[in-house]
């Protein structure tokens, strides 16, 4: 015990080479003769010796071992008990308010092992009558005040301290600066003791100003703070159906609406939200349905980083029976959106388009969507097809590659579009499927105009509708027999056309190259215009003399021009 208790309480606080084990043997011996050991503090007569043993002890409450830590808080404790003497407790409660005695190893135990009962117990020992001391005055010295009240609030709310809660509750009305842990502490006795905090209609005010404002700031790791503690409220509230719970329901909303780009607090308001909803049904969430497709809808559902959250929340929506007509539309239309426009979520989005077709689908507001959807998908279907057409008449094998990029891609919208357009023809009345057989034909025929190849997509729609007049019908019939075929060239057109290869008709593509337009044979001398053909060349050395050469290429080259624009007009 030299050098004052230096040695000890090193001991202590790191043990023996780091070892506790006999340390906290020691300290269980005390415990165990605690009354023979408060016997011979009571016999010395001077304070400084009495206090020595309390010195030697007190290194325990700092200690880095959490049980020698409670041991010691036990110690003290149950020594307040053994002391028979008034004067022998009042010397322990000096001892213990002085600086860097018992109260700050209570508070550095409360802080560093988390033990707020052990804590409390001792302090409620040494203190008893003087507790409103400690902690309206002792402890308010401390930084970390209001952390230390919110690890020991619940001890307080147990024991119905009025006076020192309502204390408490006066000093958080006059704080302005917005501090979590005061927060936490208002938050807890509104929601243990609501009478405290709901005597004053101002204390309670004040308290949703703290909570709205620390929900507003820049610094989101405070917001989420602050929004858990009125999700907290909001859940207990709305169970006892306070008055208080629309006005924290709405403050969450604006909150929720004004940090929507921050993901963070976005995702931890919306899954709050959906426990709260699936724990009371009776909660109305067009409240916060509303302002939050607005916000969608402002910022442009096409470009509205969306999140797996997002779609929680929107299956929660659809599936609420309660729901009006013109919220299920707005969601309608967002998924649609997704569906034409998206990548990442067409899945989840198709997968619930669908799910709302099945469930609403009669009604006459839906039905009026529905029948405008149909002519956007099926456009947006044919661009897909024209798209797929282009990359298959691709010969640059550089342009098939890129392509090759963005096939998987149009290939997932195009099932996804099929299987929506699958499921309204499906479940939609005789008008709806009127106008997606009207809409499918058309695009079907377009689609025939461009090329004879046949888009799977299209294919499985066409067949869905069972109607083998769409395929062999005379408008598409003749249309396709003039993609597919040439007319034939006239056999008198190649009396008058000079040949300057061997003709050859047995193919459609060499006709092409070769076929000529008559011209004005008046203008050719005779000569030229009675020379033998019989399918032979005819040699320019069989031509008088007289005809210029060049101007005969002159002419060829004219006629080759004219058949060029005669098939590309056949083809269009």
């Amino acid at each position: 015990m030299a050098n004052s208790n230096k040695y000890i309480s090193h001991i202590l606080v790191k043990g023996l080479k780091n070892d506790f084990v006999s340390v906290l043997n020691w300290l269980k011996e005390i415990y165990s003769s605690l009354n023979a050991f408060a016997s011979l503090i009571e016999s010395e007569e001077e304070s400084e010796l009495m206090m020595m043993p309390l010195n030697v002890l007190k290194g325990g409450l700092y200690s880095r071992n959490k049980e020698i830590a409670i041991t010691t808080a036990k110690i003290f404790t149950k020594l307040m008990d053994e002391f028979t003497s008034l004067e022998t407790a009042n010397q322990l409660w000096k001892w213990y308010i002085t600086p860097n005695n018992g109260l700050d190893g209570t508070i550095h135990l409360l802080q560093t092992h988390n033990k707020p009962k052990v804590a409390f117990e001792l302090m409620a020992s040494i203190g008893r009558n003087n507790l409103t001391e400690i902690f309206t005055e002792r402890c308010k010295g401390y930084k970390s005040y209001w952390s230390i009240i919110q690890s020991l609030i619940l001890m307080f709310i147990k024991r119905l301290d009025k006076d020192i809660i309502t204390y408490w509750v006066n000093v958080a009305r006059t704080e302005t600066e917005v501090d979590c842990h005061m927060l936490s502490v208002l938050c807890e006795i509104w929601l243990s003791l609501p009478q405290f905090i709901e005597k004053d209609a101002e204390t309670a005010n004040h308290t949703l100003i703290l909570l709205k404002r620390s929900a507003r700031r820049g610094n989101w790791a405070l917001q989420l703070f602050a929004l858990g503690n009125m999700f907290r409220l909001l859940k207990v509230f709305a169970l006892s159906k306070n008055h208080y719970a629309p006005i924290i329901y709405k403050a969450i909303t604006f909150s929720l609406m004004e940090n929507y780009q921050v993901l963070e607090i976005r995702e931890f308001v919306i899954s709050n939200f959906i426990t709260l909803f699936n724990e009371h049904n009776k909660i109305p969430m067009v409240i916060l349905v509303d302002p939050f497709i607005k916000q969608i809808q402002l910022s442009d559902s096409i470009n509205f980083a969306y999140n797996t959250i997002d779609f929680k929340f929107f299956i929660k929506i659809i599936r609420d029976p309660k729901l009006n007509i013109k919220n299920v539309i707005q969601v309608l239309d967002i998924f649609a959106r997704i569906v034409l426009n998206d990548t990442l979520f067409i899945g989840i989005a198709k997968d619930s388009f669908i799910e709302i077709i099945k469930k609403r689908m009669p009604d006459e507001s839906i039905k009026g969507y529905i029948d405008k959807y149909v002519k956007v998908a099926t456009l947006a279907l044919y661009e897909l097809a024209k798209n797929w057409l282009l990359h298959n008449r691709s010969y640059s094998k550089k342009l098939h590659y890129e392509n090759k990029k963005n096939e998987q891609v149009e290939d997932m919208k195009a099932k996804c579009i099929v299987e929506v357009l699958e499921c309204i023809n499906e479940y939609g009345d005789e008008e709806t499927k009127s106008i997606f057989k009207e809409e499918i034909t058309d695009i079907y025929k377009k689609v025939k105009r461009i090329s004879k190849a046949e888009y799977k997509p299209l294919m499985t729609l066409i067949n869905l509708l069972q109607d083998d007049t769409i395929l062999t019908s005379g408008k598409i019939k003749e249309e396709k027999n003039e993609i597919r075929a040439l007319p034939p060239i006239p056999e008198s057109r190649g009396k008058e056309i000079i040949h300057k290869k061997q003709l050859n008709r047995s193919s459609i593509t060499d006709r092409i190259k070769n076929a000529l337009v008559p011209i004005n044979t008046t203008s050719i001398p005779d000569t030229i215009k009675n020379a033998p053909i019989e399918g032979q060349l005819v040699l320019y050395d069989r031509v008088e003399s007289d005809i210029n050469k060049r101007a005969l290429k002159d002419i060829e080259r004219v006629r080759k021009r004219k058949a060029q624009r005669e098939i590309k007009v056949i083809l269009l």
